[in-house]
């Protein structure tokens, strides 16, 4: 029954980094912005370490600009988005959204 034994080592770890994320015991990375974008439908975008747009988050931000949305509000989400992608980065989740 290794694997099983596997699942609940991965469980714990998991929600032991969880926990140390929550209680702000990891130390998340300070690269990425957000940034003016060039256009008025986008007019702030999300970009990695690199200057790299990322395109999924960017992505989600057209949504609510097409509902006539203020642009400081796109400004906003995306930085609400950065955070969590910061968090991604810090758990190895990911490791590039950009291009």
């Amino acid at each position: 029954m290794a694997g099983v034994e596997d699942r609940g080592a991965l469980v714990h770890e998991t929600s032991r980094l969880h926990r140390e994320v929550m209680d702000g015991r990891v130390r998340l990375p300070k690269s990425g912005a957000v940034v003016a974008g060039e256009r008025e439908s986008l007019p702030w975008v999300v970009i990695d370490g690199a200057g790299r747009r990322i395109p999924s988050v960017n992505s989600y931000l057209l949504d609510p600009m097409l509902g006539e949305v203020s642009p400081l509000t796109c400004r906003s989400y995306g930085n609400d988005l950065l955070r969590w992608v910061r968090v991604l980065w810090a758990v190895d989740v990911l490791t590039s959204l950009a291009d």
